[in-house]
């Protein structure tokens, strides 16, 4: 076969794992590039901590990991769970500017920010409208009903 010294002989090997791992680079850019490229969107930035959710009657306060509720004692610690993971979980789509008319206001304190963030939820067939900051979004499969307290 081949009389190659041992020092060659582990240079071959350095050169074919080089090799491989530039094949499986190669192997793992076509096959991203050749899937959809529908990238998912979260209306609030990944990993955040809502603080604090003001709505039209109901103002929702973290206090550790359980939740506080001025203005309605309606409601039970699952439900207040159960709508904070819907907004942290809000998947969105980017949507043309829709002029929306009695919008539905959410405020939103998120963990280190200093400012609250404020949404007008308006609804529409099949989803909600979100605008914020002058951006407008679209939550699909959603109704008014799963995001504020009624």
């Amino acid at each position: 076969m081949f009389n190659l010294s041992q020092r060659a002989w582990n240079n071959v090997i350095i050169f074919a794992m080089l090799l491989m791992v530039y094949l499986f680079s190669i192997s793992n850019k076509l096959l991203v590039e050749n899937s959809d490229n529908t990238e998912i969107h979260f209306l609030l930035p990944e990993h955040s901590i809502i603080m604090r959710m003001e709505f039209a009657e109901v103002t929702l306060e973290r206090i550790g990991r359980s939740w506080r509720t001025k203005g309605s004692d309606s409601w039970s610690m699952d439900r207040l769970q159960s709508l904070v993971y819907q907004w942290q979980h809000l998947v969105v789509h980017e949507q043309a500017g829709i002029e929306m008319k009695d919008p539905y206001i959410v405020t939103m304190l998120l963990a280190g920010e200093d400012k609250s963030r404020v949404f007008q939820l308006f609804p529409l067939n099949g989803g909600v409208l979100i605008n914020s900051s002058g951006k407008t979004v679209f939550v699909a499969d959603t109704s008014l009903e799963d995001l504020v307290p009624q």
